[in-house]
């Protein structure tokens, strides 16, 4: 299957003569650097169109969902933080500067996927200078929303999730704003 979207993908590009007659790419030691680049740009696209898939995707959940389960989906929240991102393509980034609530968002996103958050990436989703995430990061520990536990693989790593108290406040958050879009 693969074969035959490299296959769509060589003929979209104009780069049918790296397709061999199987109907494959050719191996890529005979491949030319055009298709190479040809390749990589409708990677990138690819991969594009799959998170505004995921966006478009997150946003219906959210329409369609019922109230009490309306933005308690993974992707939902993901699709929350990537609009609070895009905010900066139109108004000055310093007036929407809210590392607390991005890594709240991002913690809450990754409770509801299974996913474990280190610190250096909540210090990343927070969009801030990391001295400023690290300083809003014992902030949320001291409020006893957030806490720290090791790595058992690696000594020198924590990864950081939302408390018990924190979990219960996003749901009844999530669940207090069933129309309401949250930015």
């Amino acid at each position: 299957m693969q074969h035959a979207n490299l296959s769509r993908i060589a003929m979209v590009a104009d780069v049918t003569d790296e397709v061999a007659p199987e109907g494959c790419l050719r191996p890529m030691a005979a491949r030319s650097a055009r298709t190479e680049l040809a390749l990589r740009e409708l990677a990138k696209l690819q991969a594009q169109a799959a998170r505004l898939a995921a966006v478009i995707e997150a946003n219906d959940d959210i329409q369609n969902s019922t109230p009490a389960a309306q933005r308690c989906s993974d992707a939902a929240i993901r699709a929350i933080l990537q609009a609070r991102l895009e905010r900066k393509s139109f108004f000055p980034e310093e007036l929407f500067a809210d590392p607390a609530w991005d890594m709240l968002l991002d913690l809450y996103a990754a409770e509801l996927g299974h996913v474990r958050v280190s610190v250096t990436s909540l210090c990343i989703a927070s969009n801030a200078p990391t001295s400023t995430a690290l300083r809003w990061i014992s902030s949320l520990e001291s409020e006893g929303l957030i806490e720290r536990r090791p790595d058992p693989l690696d000594g020198r790593r924590f990864f950081m999730s939302l408390t018990c108290d924190a979990l219960e406040r996003f749901e009844r958050y999530f669940s207090a704003l069933p129309n309401r879009a949250v930015i």
